[in-house]
């Protein structure tokens, strides 16, 4: 065997593990790409549940009133939030929510800003407790 012909070989063996290399890692590549879609496919989908699931409750909350623990909570944290006990209820003849909040002074039924504002208190508290407590 002469000296080129050993150096081609050489050559012929470095471009081969290299090729094999670069394969390795595109496939590499290829599963990470995938894992990244996919946790962001199921990140979506959660995201999806944990929303629906915080609807029901509010609706139960508004709806119903509830003793479940994980209300309670919700409430008790709300009621902390604006320092006075919060009601929610169905009013009979316009069907729209109604909020009471009661001091020790008295009840007055929330309106406009301090309206909304409790709203979306309730709906990021649930959220988050949801959000915590879901496999």
């Amino acid at each position: 065997m002469s000296a080129s012909s050993i150096r081609v070989q050489k050559m012929l063996q470095t471009y081969g593990r290299h090729l094999t290399s670069a394969k390795r890692l595109a496939r590499f590549r290829q599963a990470l790409l995938g894992e990244k879609k996919n946790h962001k496919a199921q990140d979506a989908r959660r995201k999806e549940w944990v929303q629906k699931i915080a609807t029901e409750i509010i609706e139960n909350i508004i709806v119903k009133g509830s003793q479940n623990p994980l209300i309670l909570e919700i409430m008790d944290a709300l009621e902390k939030q604006f320092d006075a006990k919060i009601m929610l209820e169905y009013s009979l003849n316009t069907e729209e929510i109604i909020i009471l909040k009661t001091t020790n002074e008295n009840s007055v039924e929330l309106q406009g800003q301090e309206r909304q504002e409790v709203m979306q208190s309730l709906w990021e508290l649930t959220l988050a407790k949801v959000d915590a407590t879901m496999l």
